[in-house]
């Protein structure tokens, strides 16, 4: 079985190739170079992994904090305008009947006066 990667990391041309066996003749300070640069670049992977989790959740807390917000305005300007309305209803209700019973006085009086 033959290793197509270098401890260096780059991959080499099958001519440069050279046996997974060769770890076991190599110089002990490149075995630990080569899993230093594993551990580094792991690492590496790591903290971008963490940074784009990290700025996943930051954009879902904020569209949620947006979502619940304009819930809340939405709730609030339908609450006033129903509010609103019913306030309205209830000025015209009241006018209407004020009206129709000074229009009844009215015609009582006209009718007692005029006797």
């Amino acid at each position: 079985m033959y290793n197509p990667v270098g401890h260096d990391g780059k991959h080499r041309p099958a001519s440069q190739q050279r046996p997974v066996t060769h770890l076991m003749r190599a110089d002990p300070s490149e075995i630990y170079e080569s899993w230093q640069g594993t551990k580094f670049r792991c690492f590496g992977v790591f903290v971008v992994v963490v940074v784009i989790a990290a700025a996943v959740i930051v954009v879902l807390l904020v569209v949620v904090v947006v979502v619940v917000v304009v819930v809340v305005v939405v709730v609030v300007v339908v609450v006033v305008v129903v509010v609103v309305a019913v306030v309205a209803v209830v000025v015209v209700v009241f006018v209407v009947v004020v009206v129709i019973v000074l229009f009844r006085a009215y015609r009582v009086l006209y009718k007692v006066v005029k006797f």
